[in-house]
């Protein structure tokens, strides 16, 4: 991202966001932009906080740098679903896009308050989550907005294979329950009709939403792409189950949110097609065991297991009704 420089630099951004043209005009509208880094990945983003002071009030937006052709992708998107949004009031909420800076490869979004949403399964604000995680992706599986990328299960059951074949070094247990499950998760593919393909946000999880006084707003469309129906759903229920619960109401708390997001969305698009959805469903579970075989923290090979094992269950269990 040769240009993020740029989009740190106030007095750049002072003309970009006040489209000043004189550089004497520009240094003093810098002097009203604080510029703060929220998250930075190399080569793949960077989300930045422009804090502005305009006649002493003060106003927060956001900037999203991307390498390449990602921003402008980006921006369509969400455009999109803006629009979408709009077509169905108080389903989706996600940050309004602003406008797009070509020669920084950034999306400029509007500022939302709150936090993103906790990891704690028996708070209030995650007891609200499934109904509204289920009406904002039924709108997102509606709105038919294009992507140029496709998630597909071949390729995704491809990539565990190679996972496999790395953790038989690190866990031999794990490697034989992660093969086991992939030739599971296969010949159920071979035995079910591909589901109907769908837009899709592609990183579906409780943590891309943020909550503040009883609002929720979804964030994050870098991994939007065209998938079948039950991508997101597979996704979004198997992170609900806490890595580490703290006791028994933690996973009660997440099983009760799963049963609700599928009802509510089943409620919303009655005639979707979710033959394949114990397939996506315990696909992600074993990503997620490869995550932990990645990120090595205490404990990860009981972790890698269990998560295996959760795999296996889902796969075999019926949809709730």
């Amino acid at each position: 991202m040769p240009n993020l420089p740029a989009a740190n630099d106030p007095v750049r951004m002072a003309s970009v966001l006040f489209g000043l043209a004189e550089y004497e005009d520009m240094l003093r509208a810098a002097k009203k932009i604080e510029v703060e880094r929220v998250r930075y990945l190399p080569e793949v983003s960077a989300i930045l906080r422009y804090n502005l002071y305009i006649e002493g009030t003060p106003m927060t937006i956001f900037g999203k740098v991307q390498p390449g052709h990602r921003g402008l992708r980006t921006t369509r998107i969400v455009q999109g679903l803006w629009q979408a949004a709009a077509r169905y009031p108080g389903y989706l909420n996600l940050p309004r896009p602003l406008g797009y800076v070509e020669d920084m490869g950034m999306l400029i979004e509007e500022g939302v308050r709150g936090q993103p949403l906790g990891g704690n399964r028996t708070r209030a604000e995650f007891d609200g989550l499934p109904d509204v995680a289920a009406d904002a992706l039924a709108v997102i599986h509606e709105a038919q907005v294009e992507s140029d990328e496709r998630i597909t299960i071949d390729a995704e059951l491809a990539r565990l294979d190679k996972v496999a074949e790395k953790m038989a070094f690190v866990h031999p247990q794990g490697h034989f329950l992660m093969r086991d499950l992939i030739t599971h998760m296969r010949d159920r593919v071979q035995r079910t009709a591909q589901e109907e393909l769908l837009s899709t946000h592609g990183d579906f999880k409780y943590d891309q939403f943020m909550f503040h006084n009883g609002h929720y707003t979804l964030l994050d469309f870098d991994y939007y792409a065209t998938a079948e129906t039950s991508y997101d759903l597979g996704k979004f229920c198997a992170y609900l189950l806490p890595s580490r619960p703290r006791d028994w109401q933690d996973s009660m708390a997440a099983e009760e949110a799963r049963v609700r997001f599928i009802r509510r969305y089943r409620e919303l698009r009655p005639h979707a097609t979710l033959q394949r959805f114990q397939v996506y469903e315990a696909l992600q579970f074993a990503l997620r065991a490869m995550s932990s075989m990645w990120m090595q923290k205490p404990g990860w090979h009981r972790t890698a297991e269990t998560y295996l094992v959760l795999g296996f269950e889902r796969l075999k269990s019926r949809l709730p009704e």
